[in-house]
């Protein structure tokens, strides 16, 4: 793949993945409500709202590392995969 190519992508997403943490930060209690809304693991619901922007942060600077961009991308899958699978069920 072009090296362009590929470093436009992975700036894509950590803007997106940063601009989604930024927004549940910036709207805190709105992001709480919307975690024990979906009333999928209700025990894990407090780790979840911290965890979930955390790892969206962390998934955002490793695609802007390029030593780190493999791990970043992978993390940034996970993360889409989690949230597709709770729409789903949901």
């Amino acid at each position: 793949m072009d090296p362009l190519i590929a470093l436009t992508i992975s700036l894509s997403l950590a803007a997106l993945l940063a601009g989604a943490a930024a927004h549940k930060v910036l709207a805190w209690e709105q992001w709480q409500g919307v975690i024990d809304n979906y009333r999928l693991v209700p025990d894990a619901a407090p780790m979840l709202k911290v965890l979930l922007p955390c790892g969206e942060v962390v998934a955002a600077v490793l695609l802007l590392l390029p030593f780190a961009r493999p791990l970043g991308a992978g993390a940034a899958a996970a993360l889409l995969l989690v949230y597709a699978v709770a729409m789903g069920v949901n």
